[in-house]
């Protein structure tokens, strides 16, 4: 795809926003009568591609509003509340990323 409009000001900036520490979360519906999917897959997909962290819920269904609203909001504070709780990394993970290396190294 095509790097216009607003995705150039996270192109533009990538390495600022991976410095600043920002966390970032946004979701959409996959039935969104505005058509927001399209958009939010997209800045999705420059994040990614530019490296910068966030949290994306592409969630099946989901309109813009309605039954599946009050459980994306509880989703959307979730995120908040593991963020304010300053979540640590996950301790094993570098144990278990060596273990996974040294079997895929051992298997050959």
């Amino acid at each position: 795809m095509k790097n216009t409009g607003k995705s150039i000001i996270v192109s533009e900036n990538a390495k600022k926003i991976r410095e600043s520490d920002l966390k970032i979360y946004f979701e959409v519906g996959t039935e969104d009568l505005l058509g927001l999917y399209r958009g939010g897959e997209f800045l999705h997909r420059v994040l990614y591609d530019n490296k910068i962290k966030h949290e994306f819920r592409y969630v099946y269904g989901a309109n813009h509003i309605g039954p599946s609203l009050k459980e994306r909001f509880i989703n959307g504070y979730s995120f908040l509340s593991r963020m304010i709780n300053n979540p640590q990394p996950d301790k094993n993970y570098e144990t278990l990323i060596q273990k996974g290396i040294q079997n895929n190294f051992s298997e050959q």
